[in-house]
C-alpha cells in the first residue's frame, strides 16, 4: 500500500517504480503494492485501500509497459548486418574493421535475447531461492509452450520449404538436406537458432551466477568462451575438420555475450554516458590492435582480443542505441513490424540463398529480395494464425 507522502515525494516513488518495472526488477513491496485489473481492453494500476493520484498511476503503467524503440531498431541493424554478411561472403573478410559494422550481428543479437529474457527471468522466478526452483518454474509448461509458439513454428514450416524446395533446385540431395534441417536448417545461419535455444535453457544458470559476484560471473564466462574456441580451433587442425562445423553450434563461444546482456539489464540505469563511450572507444582500439601486423598471431591472443572487443564495442553499441532512444514516445509502425520478422527474414534468407548457390551474389538485389521475403512469410504467418485462432473460436461456440 502506497504510504501517506507528500506529492513531491509521491513522485519520486512513482519513478523509481517506474525503473524498477521497466526492466523487470521487482517491486520494492515497502513503497507501492498495485493491482492490475483489465477493463475495455485496457490495463491499468488500481491502488488497495487508499485513494491516490489515478493520472499517475496510468503514467506509471504507460512507462513500464511500453516497447522499447531501441531494441526494435537494434534488430532491424542486426538483421541488415546478416543479410549483407551472407551477400559479401566470403570477400567481407578483406574489408576494413569488418568487426566493427558486420561482424557484430550475432552478437548484438545475443546481447538482445539475454537481455529480454534476463527481464523475463526476474519477473517469473523471483521468489525463487534456489537454482531448482528457478529452473522449474523457468522450464514450465507456459514458457515452453510461448518459446516452441513463437519460434518452434516458423522454424518447422521453413525446414519443410527446405526438405521441398532444395532438391527440386538440385542443391543437395534429400538426405543431406534432411541432416542438415535437423541441426537448424541448411544456409547460412543455420546455427543461431541452436544457439538461442541454448541461451534459453541456460537463463536461469547464468542470471543466479550473475546476482552472485558479477566480476566472477563475467571472468568465468570469459575464461570459459576462450577455453572452448582454443580447443575447438586445435581439434580442428589435429583432429578432424568437423569440429569446425561442430563450433558453431556451440553456445559456449557466446558466453560473454549472454552475461553482457543480464549485465546491461541489471545496471542500465548505473551506465552512465562516459562509461558508454570508453566502452565504445576501447572497443575500437582493441580492434585496431588486431589489425597491426606483428602484435598478434598467436591464436589464443587473437581470440581473447575478439572477445574483449566484441563485449565491449557491441554492448557499448547497445547502451547507446537505447539510451539514445528510451525517451521515445511514438514508434513508427513500420519499424515495430520490420522487428517482429526478424525470425522469419532469418529463415527466408537461409533458404533463398541456398536456392542462389554458389553464384557471386549482388548485394542490391540480393539483400532486399531476402528482406521482402522475410516480411512477406512474417505477414503471412500472421494471417493463417488468425484465421486458425478464428476457426477454433467457432468450433468452440457451435459445442
Amino acid at each position: 500500500v502506497l504510504p501517506k507522502t507528500t506529492r513531491n515525494r509521491r513522485r519520486t516513488i512513482c519513478r523509481r517504480v517506474l525503473r524498477r518495472n521497466l526492466f523487470g526488477w521487482r517491486r520494492d513491496k515497502s513503497l507501492v503494492r498495485f493491482k492490475l485489473i483489465q477493463n475495455d481492453k485496457k490495463t491499468r494500476f488500481v491502488s488497495k485501500n487508499i485513494k491516490t493520484n489515478q493520472k499517475m498511476l496510468e503514467l506509471v503503467h504507460e512507462k513500464c509497459f511500453k516497447r522499447s524503440v531501441g531494441i526494435d531498431v537494434l534488430k532491424i541493424y542486426a538483421i541488415v548486418m546478416v543479410v549483407l554478411t551472407h551477400c559479401y561472403a566470403p570477400s567481407y573478410v578483406q574489408m576494413r574493421l569488418p568487426e566493427l559494422w558486420i561482424y557484430n550481428a550475432v552478437p548484438i543479437f545475443l546481447i538482445i535475447g539475454s537481455f529480454l529474457y534476463s527481464r523475463k527471468f526476474v519477473e517469473m522466478c523471483a521468489a525463487a531461492n534456489t537454482l531448482k526452483e528457478a529452473y522449474s518454474v523457468w522450464l514450465g509448461k507456459q514458457n515452453v509452450k510461448s518459446f516452441f509458439k513463437r519460434i518452434g513454428i516458423p522454424y518447422f514450416c521453413f525446414m519443410i520449404l527446405q526438405l521441398i524446395v532444395l532438391p527440386l533446385v538440385g542443391y543437395a540431395p534429400f538426405q543431406e538436406v534432411l541432416l542438415n534441417t535437423i541441426k537448424g536448417g541448411m544456409g547460412p545461419g543455420g546455427y543461431y537458432l541452436v544457439v538461442y535455444l541454448q541461451l534459453f535453457l541456460l537463463t536461469p544458470a547464468l542470471n543466479r551466477l550473475f546476482n552472485k559476484s558479477q566480476i566472477a560471473a563475467f571472468a568465468l564466462c570469459f575464461i570459459v568462451q576462450l577455453a572452448v574456441d582454443c580447443m575447438m580451433h586445435y581439434l580442428s587442425l589435429n583432429v578432424s575438420a568437423i569440429f569446425t562445423d561442430i563450433n558453431k553450434y556451440v553456445s559456449l563461444r557466446f558466453l560473454t555475450f549472454f552475461i553482457c546482456g543480464i549485465a546491461i539489464r541489471n545496471n542500465y540505469f548505473k551506465i552512465s554516458n562516459i562509461i558508454i563511450d570508453i566502452s565504445i572507444l576501447f572497443g575500437f582500439l582493441v580492434s585496431a590492435v588486431r589489425h597491426i601486423d606483428g602484435l598478434t598471431g598467436i591464436y589464443v591472443i587473437d581470440s581473447a582480443f575478439g572477445i574483449i572487443q566484441g563485449l565491449f564495442w557491441c554492448g557499448g553499441i547497445v547502451c547507446m542505441v537505447m539510451k539514445l532512444l528510451e525517451n521515445c514516445c511514438k514508434e513508427s509502425k513500420c519499424v515495430k513490424f520490420v522487428a517482429a520478422s526478424t525470425l522469419h527474414i532469418l529463415l527466408f534468407q537461409q533458404l533463398y540463398f541456398c536456392c542462389v548457390g554458389t553464384a557471386r551474389h549482388i548485394a542490391y538485389i540480393d539483400a532486399p529480395i531476402a528482406l521482402l521475403g522475410g516480411m512477406i512469410a512474417f505477414i503471412m504467418h500472421k494471417q493463417i494464425a488468425n484465421l486458425s485462432n478464428k476457426i477454433l473460436v467457432n468450433r468452440k461456440d457451435k459445442k
